[in-house]
């Protein structure tokens, strides 16, 4: 990484009194950054994660696709309620989509490109008709307006059956038990790191970071945003699937794509729901889709 990180860490009280947890990343690059595999700015953006994943799990996102960039650049992400070090409490995806535009709002950001992840693109999609001009451009990683409604409930039986790990072998057969889709691409090594980001250590225990009441307003396992998708027509869109994604089949993403109607789609192979992007290899869509 030919260039400098630095990261910190804030809170924001959000509408209704809870602690919102955020990170701002900053990109310096050398003065040499115009170097081969460097060829582009990368536009600021806000990373909005699944309500089930924590900062850290999306940080190597951030930092690849940052390390891209020939020129500074900044992002900023946020732990959903209840995860992390942010506040506890309800949040159904509307709350989700008001988080979102406090945060911007205390950041001065009025217009945003937004990366979300799974079911943050249905945050996302939420803030569409309370600001129609929010989005400058959007990418959504396994996430849409829905989700395929077979993949949802295997999904949903799968999360059952996690267990409380005590080690982190264990917690990483857990977390790669419980994820839809094969992810063949990730090494057992993989999953001990991604499991690192869903518990923590606490004494001789593995203690859930990831511990919301989230309430999606589901009904029967299934909510659909395709009024609010049509609303970002006229926003630049990339939908990446994950190959293997129960959720987001390649049929739902084509049917996304085409009711958008100019959204560009992409797949990371080996993966299943949502796609872990831990190397600069898997953000490349991302690096050429907001490269200015």
């Amino acid at each position: 990484m030919d260039g400098e990180i630095e990261l910190s860490t804030e809170f924001i009280t959000v509408r209704d009194g809870l602690q919102l947890s955020y990170r701002r990343y900053d990109w310096t690059p050398e003065s040499t950054a115009a170097r081969k595999g460097r060829k582009a700015a990368i536009s600021d953006f806000v990373v909005v994660p699944d309500p089930y994943r924590t900062m850290d799990a999306i940080a190597p996102l951030i930092k690849h696709t940052l390390a891209a960039s020939k020129s500074p650049a900044t992002a900023i992400t946020f732990d959903a309620i209840g995860n992390g070090d942010s506040d506890n409490g309800p949040r159904h995806v509307t709350m989700r989509a008001d988080d979102l535009i406090d945060l911007c709002d205390a950041l001065g950001l009025h217009k945003i490109n937004a990366i979300a992840i799974g079911d943050g693109a249905q945050t996302v999609l939420a803030t569409a008709p309370k600001r129609p001009t929010f989005l400058g451009s959007f990418i959504f990683i396994d996430g849409g307006p829905k989700y395929d409604a077979v993949g949802l409930a295997r999904a949903a039986a799968l999360s059952k059956k996690g267990a409380a790990p005590t080690e982190w072998r264990q917690a990483a057969e857990v977390t790669k038990a419980v994820a839809p889709g094969k992810f063949e691409a990730l090494s057992h090594k993989d999953w001990t790191a991604v499991a690192e980001t869903i518990w923590r250590k606490d004494g001789s225990k593995l203690k859930p970071m990831i511990d919301a009441p989230i309430s999606d307003e589901r009904e029967e396992d299934d909510v659909m945003f395709w009024r609010e998708l049509a609303v970002l027509r006229r926003v630049p869109g990339l939908l990446i699937r994950g190959q293997t994604s129960p959720l987001m089949t390649e049929e739902l993403a084509a049917e996304i794509a085409e009711k958008h109607g100019q959204m560009q789609l992409a797949t990371i192979p080996g993966q299943g729901h949502t796609p872990y992007l831990r190397t600069a290899q898997d953000v490349e869509a991302i690096v050429e889709f907001m490269a200015v």
